[in-house]
C-alpha cells in the first residue's frame, strides 16, 4: 500500500488543462466530425517522468496518437511514496475530444 499516490505537480485539473490547451484535432477526425474519449495506461517512474504510455481505449482518426504526443509532452508528476522512498506507480487518464 502507498502512503502517498502518484500524482501531477500542479494537480489535476491543471494537467488536464494544460493537455487542452496544447491540443491538436487531427484533420481526419474533424473531417469526419468524430468525437469521443481516449484512455491512456501510465507508468509514473521514480522520477516522476511518464513512461510505458498505452493507450486503453480509443476512437480512432488519429486521436490516440495525439492523446499519446501530449502525454510524452507532459511535465515529471510527483511520484508515489511507499514507507518515504519514490516508486514506480501505474495510472490512467482520459481524455474526451469535442468538437465545437
Amino acid at each position: 500500500m502507498t502512503e502517498n499516490d502518484a500524482r501531477p505537480q500542479k494537480g489535476i485539473k491543471e494537467f488536464y488543462n494544460s493537455l487542452y490547451k496544447r491540443l491538436c484535432y487531427p484533420r481526419e477526425a474533424m473531417r469526419l466530425k468524430a468525437e469521443g474519449e481516449v484512455c491512456l495506461e501510465f507508468t509514473v517512474d521514480k522520477d516522476g517522468s511518464l513512461t510505458d504510455i498505452e493507450v486503453i481505449s480509443g476512437i480512432g482518426n488519429g486521436y490516440e496518437l495525439e492523446a499519446v504526443r501530449l502525454l510524452k509532452k507532459s511535465p515529471k508528476w510527483i511520484p508515489g511514496l511507499q514507507r518515504g522512498k519514490p516508486l514506480k506507480m501505474r495510472k490512467r487518464a482520459c481524455m474526451s475530444f469535442k468538437l465545437n
